[in-house]
């Protein structure tokens, strides 16, 4: 019987896929040859182990041979384990973990393209901790992908330490991957500085950095009695690597609204979005992109978009904040303007009654030349306010040119008539 720990990774973001996945061979299925014992990850082309000494990564395939012998390659029984391949008839397998310090297996293959500066990539693989090593078996909290421009073959020795890089994608510190029965995700987002074109996966960190447990339950009774020994060690299947557009949350600029009045939030909703606002108070609604804010106090709005999950592997929570200041109640507005009237005759007579050349709702600040019939200028004011009374300017026809603040003019004709 199995023993049964489960464990999800999972990081929550906002993305949609955008390309195929970018690893070749990506379950292991295509193979030059049978491997008639596990080290020999290179029959799964193009797929190859960075550290050249005897032994190294493993490679399994239901077409192998099934135990005896002890050493045996095949699918779902082999020498580790008893576990199916998660897509297909093929899985890789390497050490992540050892009693000899700092011992570590990796395995590492050519994508079909380089990474593209500033792209955004869903990148990960699944895991399977089997429960045939022999003596302790060992479970670890890290394994990870690096990705890289050339690949990171160890080329001097010890062949078979830690590959001095740092993984972009990889599992949470001191959440150990017991899974003997499940496929195990470890997935997470890298954002490319181009032109990355070798991914490597396995434990890059030393023994000191990795977190490790030891099970001590009882081997299954099918486990050959020669089994591998005091190791943490896993099955690897469906490798992918795939370019994806991450929806980053805008909640919009900070703005001053009066008290009473209200303001538009965030930007146009992306595809298959989520979106959530706090705090709900003054929100017209909390779950779309572009909710009204009238707030009766100056507050900060955290808005947080999440993608549905639909048909995703990565995904990612993005969040934003946005502050609307609330100032004391805003003075009334100023009265429409109203339309200028100018009358066309006056009566300077001393009644009281149209003595004055008359301009209704004339703004402050108009100015106004007077002129007779022989152009002659007889009248000006640069703020005119309805005083003039004709003067000493006999009865007669005067022609008028009246600019109001705004720039707007009027000209006609005026009758002085006493």
């Amino acid at each position: 019987m199995k023993v049964i720990f489960t464990f999800i990774i999972f990081v929550i973001i906002s993305i949609k896929v955008q390309s195929q996945n970018l690893v070749p061979n990506y379950s292991f299925e295509v193979h030059d040859s049978c491997p008639t014992w596990s080290a020999l990850l290179k029959y799964a082309v193009p797929w190859f182990d960075p550290v050249p000494f005897l032994g190294g990564s493993d490679y399994f395939n239901s077409c192998a041979a099934p135990p005896p012998p002890d050493v045996s390659a095949s699918v779902p029984f082999n020498t580790f384990g008893f576990q199916y391949a998660r897509t297909g008839n093929a899985y890789a397998g390497l050490i992540a973990y050892y009693i000899v310090s700092d011992y570590r297996e990796y395995i590492e293959v050519e994508l079909l393209d380089s990474l593209r500066k500033g792209k955004h990539y869903c990148g990960g693989f699944y895991v399977n901790n089997p429960e045939c090593l022999y003596a302790v078996i060992h479970a670890v909290d890290r394994l990870g992908i690096h990705f890289s421009k050339d690949s990171v073959r160890q080329t001097t020795p010890p062949f078979w330490t830690v590959i001095p890089v740092i993984p972009q994608i990889e599992s949470t510190a001191g959440n150990i991957i017991y899974d003997t029965l499940n496929w195990v995700l470890i997935s997470g987002i890298v954002k490319s500085i181009g032109g990355e074109r070798f991914i490597t996966i396995g434990n890059f960190r030393n023994d000191s950095q990795t977190a490790h447990d030891t099970l001590v339950y009882p081997r299954p009774s099918f486990c050959s009695p020669n089994g591998f020994a005091n190791a943490a060690y896993y099955f690897i299947d469906d490798v992918f690597v795939e370019e994806m557009q991450i929806d980053t949350a805008n909640a919009g600029t900070d703005n001053i609204i009066c008290e009473g009045d209200s303001i538009q939030l965030g930007v146009a909703a992306g595809s298959g979005c989520i979106y959530t606002w706090q705090p709900a108070t003054g929100l017209s609604d909390t779950t779309i992109a572009q909710p009204l804010a009238f707030p009766t106090q100056t507050t900060t709005y955290i808005l947080t978009v999440h993608d549905t999950g639909t048909g995703t592997i990565c995904d990612w929570t993005s969040t934003d904040t946005v502050t609307v200041f609330v100032d004391p109640p805003c003075p009334p507005p100023p009265p429409p303007e109203q339309p200028i009237e100018i009358y066309n005759i006056f009566t300077p007579n001393n009644d009281l009654k149209n003595d004055v050349f008359y301009i209704k709702n004339l703004p402050a600040n108009s100015s106004l030349q007077i002129f007779n019939r022989w152009g002659s200028r007889v009248y000006q004011s640069s703020n005119y306010s309805n005083q003039w009374n004709g003067g000493g300017a006999p009865d007669g026809t005067y022609y008028y040119i009246l600019v109001l603040p705004s720039k707007e003019s009027y000209h006609g004709f005026v009758e002085l008539r006493r």
